[in-house]
């Protein structure tokens, strides 16, 4: 099973992993029998958005959605589709003093609706290698500045490789997973980086967990999620290096609501580490920062059925 889609991130959630181990098409498939359909939903609060190295909002709540439908066809293929969604409830842009540099909502009666994506692929496992290949769609209901100005409506391919079971039994601990992973993004049409260009995407990434509590119905998952996102034509001034995201994240399944599905909650931080030749210009001119560390907390709570 692939875990992995990384906030950011995300489908749209680019500092890696944000919501629990569902944010993502490709959460697969929860096994029940023989059922060949199965889906995740979740809602995730967090103290800013952060896309890739850029901060799209940190003022007021921000609050993301998920619903993904997930159909096995075969033992190792999964037909999977969805949607994701971003709230925010403030309208004068990211930054104390964006709004004083010209950011707002745009003629948009969705002021709140900031994003809305949707994505259909395939995945399928090949030993213990997972790959997802999909086609996505980033949307901007709001009209807002930053897709006046940097494209970010886009349309491209995302694939994502994932290995699991890396690192079990490390140090003596049972339960380790390393859960390496390469995601690439091909822009078709319109960009979700700093410049308006068509180009690559490259995330790298590791998640490193364990179980540090022990429990019968509530054991607790701790993960160290590691990512560094880099890009082809992707960057301000055809820099190479974007950003490094190291964060930590808690995790539980919350056996109590079992009769309405297999819930769990996450809670974590993620530091955010930008390479400011690389989104300096998009942050202080459409964000009005210039801080080329972020810290973002967040909270998940996710559903699987």
């Amino acid at each position: 099973m692939n875990c992995n889609r990384g906030i950011t991130a995300g489908i749209a959630v680019s500092v890696i992993t944000v919501m629990l181990c569902a944010v993502t098409p490709g959460y697969a498939h929860e096994e029940s029998g023989e059922d060949r359909v199965s889906g995740v939903a979740g809602l995730t609060f967090l103290s800013e958005r952060n896309a890739r190295g850029m901060v799209l909002e940190d003022q007021g709540l921000i609050m993301q959605g998920l619903l993904g439908i997930n159909f096995q066809l075969t033992d190792n293929i999964t037909l999977t589709t969805g949607v994701w969604t971003d709230i925010h409830n403030n309208n004068d842009g990211p930054g104390p003093d964006a709004a004083a540099a010209g950011a707002g909502v745009g003629d948009s009666d969705l002021e709140n609706f900031y994003e809305f994506d949707w994505w259909i692929g395939v995945d399928f496992e090949i030993g213990q290698l997972n790959v997802l290949a999909y086609y996505e769609e980033f949307l901007n209901p709001a009209d807002d500045l930053v897709s006046q100005t940097g494209g970010f409506e886009s349309r491209h391919i995302q694939t994502v490789f994932t290995y699991d079971g890396l690192g079990d039994n490390m140090f003596g601990m049972d339960g380790v997973n390393l859960s390496p992973y390469v995601r690439l993004l091909f822009e078709m049409d319109g960009s979700v980086g700093p410049t308006a260009k068509d180009g690559i995407y490259i995330e790298l990434g590791v998640g490193p967990s364990f179980t540090a509590i022990q429990h019968q119905t509530n054991p607790v998952t701790v993960t160290f999620p590691i990512a560094v996102g880099l890009g082809s034509d992707f960057y301000e001034d055809d820099e190479t290096f974007g950003f490094l995201s190291v964060g930590a994240k808690a995790s539980m399944p919350l056996p109590q609501l079992s009769d309405w599905g297999s819930w769990s909650l996450s809670v974590g931080v993620n530091a955010v580490i930008a390479n400011d030749d690389a989104v300096g210009a998009f942050n202080s001119g459409v964000a009005g920062q210039s801080d080329d560390t972020r810290l973002i907390g967040y909270v998940s709570i996710g559903i699987g059925f």
